[in-house]
């Protein structure tokens, strides 16, 4: 490593810890902190508390990482550019280039360490968290989180399922069913059961044994005369009933979760088979590509903040501090934006992800240019 980058990386090291801690405490000390100590209140035991409180720490970090990359690279720069040590590395021949080589570096990094975190440690801890809400509050969330269901191949519905009570994880047990059963478009049959539960038939196979249910036979009433359709429906209730539906307690606990409890390769997974049962994926792969896009704002704040940080101006770390604030509240403001524009199906998913990202490094680059000039 040359000695300018021992040079701007010392520089960096103090501001981006100082920054990890400054924003993460800001982003701590809203609803989290407060819902814990309200938690505790209502006889939480101060021992969980304190393990909920390290849980959150994975995800915030997520958040502040490259929130801490940028006020990092305009203090350490701007620094520099303030007493004159950039016009020095100039007039000792090293281009402007060369010098961001080591800020460049350090988003890299960054990036690679907030996806790694966001990747392998986040899912667990918000899972370890919600499974302590649920032992120790009754928060069983997903437990009662409806889940709807469908299984459409080739345009054609074969059935839809609503699970009203969601699924009990542990004993994979659903509640409140109801499944529509389709021949040509057209219903034929509904099931209710108050309960499910997976288990092997006499053949072998795997099906729902439903409990404690009705079955209604849907068909047209032929004796009826004139223009009018009249529909027949025949109840039957039943103690149990073996109803073969083409998902299994895994697809459904995936339909139950978060997509902050799923690294990346899960919810890929779990949008290829949301596409093959003919339903909608956009709110998935949105949070399929934030899972790389807010990684990757490390290394965009880091060309951005180059840029900004390498103009000489006055006010010191002050400057530094509100340059920061403003660009991520502008940052925010447009990727929440598209966000909300890809939900409605205005623009792609992709687009609504890295729409943000995209702009602020075509400034950032742009920006680095014209300085370079």
């Amino acid at each position: 490593m040359r000695l300018v980058d021992r040079l701007i990386l010392r520089e960096l090291i103090g501001p981006f810890i100082f920054g990890v801690a400054a924003f993460a405490s800001i982003f701590f000390a809203g609803k989290d902190l407060l819902k814990i100590i309200g938690d505790v209140v209502k006889g939480m035991p101060i021992t969980a508390a304190v393990e909920l409180i390290a849980l959150q720490f994975p995800a915030i970090l997520v958040m502040v990482l490259p929130m801490a990359v940028l006020l990092a690279v305009l203090l350490a720069l701007g620094r520099l550019s303030g007493e004159s040590e950039i016009i020095t590395l100039y007039a000792g021949g090293i281009s402007l280039y060369r010098i961001v080589v080591a800020v460049f570096g350090l988003g890299i990094a960054v990036s690679v360490l907030t996806f790694v975190l966001n990747e392998n440690i986040v899912p667990q801890a918000n899972a370890r968290s919600a499974a302590i809400r649920a032992d120790l509050l009754k928060e069983d969330v997903r437990v009662s989180k409806p889940v709807p269901l469908a299984d459409v191949k080739k345009g054609v519905t074969n059935s839809i399922i609503y699970v009203q009570g969601g699924m009990d994880v542990k004993t994979k047990t659903l509640k409140n069913v109801h499944v529509m059963l389709f021949r040509d478009n057209i219903a034929k049959a509904f099931f209710y059961a108050k309960t499910a539960q997976y288990e092997r038939s006499r053949n072998g196979d795997y099906v729902w044994k439903f409990h404690n249910g009705y079955s209604q036979s849907l068909g047209p009433n032929r004796e009826s005369k004139g223009q009018a359709k009249h529909f027949l429906v025949l109840t039957q209730t039943f103690g149990s009933m073996d109803v073969k539906f083409n998902h299994t307690p895994e697809e459904i606990e995936i339909y139950q979760k978060q997509a902050e409890e799923l690294n990346f390769n899960q919810l890929l997974g779990h949008i290829r088979l949301l596409h093959s049962r003919g339903m909608p994926t956009t709110e998935e792969e949105l949070d399929l590509y934030n899972k790389i896009a807010i990684p990757f704002s490390a290394f965009v704040f880091a060309v951005l903040a180059s840029s900004l940080g390498l103009r000489p101006h006055r006010g010191g770390s002050s400057v530094g501090l509100g340059l920061s604030v403003l660009i991520i509240f502008v940052y925010w403001i447009v990727w929440h934006s598209m966000s909300a524009f890809a939900n409605q199906g205005t623009v792609p998913p992709i687009v609504g992800s890295f729409s943000a990202s995209a702009l602020t490094l075509v400034a950032g680059f742009t920006l680095l240019a014209k300085a370079a000039r």
